[in-house]
C-alpha cells in the first residue's frame, strides 16, 4: 500500500515548476523581444536566479519523495528494496511520456520535422544530449534544439541510479556524509570541463547530487513538515507540474513566432500550455500501460 503524499512536497513542487516556467518566459521575452506581457527583467538575472533555484527545488524534492517512500525499506534489517524493480518503475515513470512530448516537439515544431537530423533526435531521445556536447559533438546548443528541457531527464535519471548508494551513506554518515557530498559536488562543479556554452556543470549529475541529497537528508532526519495531502486540486496541480515542464519549453519556441497580429499574451501561452500539459497528463498512464505489456 502506498503511503499518504506529503503536502510540503506536492506545494513545493508546484512552486518549483512556476519558477522554471517564469525564467523560460523572461528569457524567451528578454532574447526574442516577442511580449508575453510581462515586465523585461531577465537583463538583470532576475529570471535566470529563480529558474536556477525552480531546478535547485525540484531536484530536492525528488531526492525527498523518493526517501519518503523507499528508505524504509532501504535501511530496514531485512532489506526488501528491489534495485531492479525500483529503476524500472522510474525509467517507465519518466521516458514514455517524455518521449511523448518529443513527439510533439517535433511534429509542431516550426521546421523541425523538414530539418530533422537524425544525430540530434537520438541525442534527445536519450536525455543525455548535453553529455554528448561535452563529448565533443558537434552541436549548435548545450541543451538540445527539439526540446531544450530534455538535459534534465538524463540528469535526473542518473540521480535514480544513484539513489539507493546515496541513501545508504547519509544514513550511516549523517550530517558528515551530506558535507562529504557537498565537498565532492562543488569539487566536480569547479573542475567539470565547461562544454558548449559553459553550463555543464549545471547538467552533470555529480554536481547535482547535493540537492537531491539534501532531500534524502531532510527525509531521514524527519526535518519537513509531515502534514498529508487529503486536497484533490493540489494533488492534481503537483502531478500536472511534470507534464508542464516537458511541454512549456517547446510551446514557447512555437508560440513566440507567431506575428504580434495574433496579439499574443501571457494568458494566451499558459491557457495553451495548460491544456497540452492535460493532454500529455491524460494519455501518460495509457502510454505507460502499454509499455509495461512488454517489459
Amino acid at each position: 500500500m502506498s503511503k499518504n503524499r506529503i503536502m510540503i512536497f506536492d506545494v513545493l513542487r508546484i512552486v518549483a515548476i512556476m519558477m522554471v516556467v517564469l525564467s523560460h518566459v523572461g528569457w524567451f521575452y528578454g532574447v526574442a523581444q516577442q511580449s508575453f506581457g510581462i515586465p523585461e527583467m531577465y537583463a538583470i538575472g532576475l529570471y535566470e536566479s529563480i529558474g536556477g533555484w525552480g531546478v535547485f527545488i525540484f531536484i530536492l524534492i525528488s531526492g525527498a519523495a523518493l526517501e519518503y517512500t523507499y528508505g524504509t525499506k532501504i535501511h530496514s534489517p531485512v532489506n526488501n528494496f528491489d534495485a531492479n524493480g525500483f529503476m524500472k518503475k522510474r525509467l517507465i515513470r519518466i521516458y514514455p511520456v517524455y518521449l511523448f512530448t518529443v513527439l510533439l516537439a517535433v511534429v509542431f515544431g516550426d521546421g523541425i520535422l523538414s530539418n530533422l537530423k537524425w544525430s540530434e533526435l537520438v541525442m534527445t531521445i536519450t536525455g543525455f544530449y548535453p553529455a554528448f556536447t561535452l563529448a565533443g559533438v558537434p552541436t549548435t546548443t548545450w541543451s538540445g534544439t527539439i526540446d531544450g528541457i530534455g538535459w534534465f531527464i538524463g540528469t535526473i535519471v542518473c540521480l535514480y541510479f544513484m539513489y539507493p548508494c546515496l541513501s545508504k551513506f547519509l544514513k550511516e554518515n549523517g550530517i558528515s556524509g551530506l558535507f562529504t557530498i557537498f565537498l565532492v559536488a562543488m569539487f566536480v562543479r569547479i573542475t567539470i570541463p565547461p562544454g558548449f556554452g559553459g553550463r555543464s556543470w549545471y547538467w552533470f549529475p555529480l554536481s547535482r547530487m547535493l540537492e537531491f541529497s539534501l532531500g534524502i537528508y531532510i527525509v531521514q532526519n524527519g526535518y519537513y513538515i509531515k502534514t498529508i495531502n487529503d486536497s484533490i486540486l493540489i494533488k492534481f496541480c503537483s502531478d500536472l507540474c511534470f507534464p508542464i515542464f516537458l511541454v512549456h519549453y517547446f510551446l514557447q519556441e512555437i508560440l513566440w513566432k507567431i506575428p504580434d497580429t495574433y496579439n499574443l499574451n501571457i494568458i494566451t501561452y499558459v491557457f495553451v500550455t495548460m491544456i497540452v500539459a492535460y493532454i500529455v497528463y491524460f494519455m501518460d498512464p495509457h502510454i505507460k500501460s502499454i509499455i509495461e505489456k512488454y517489459i
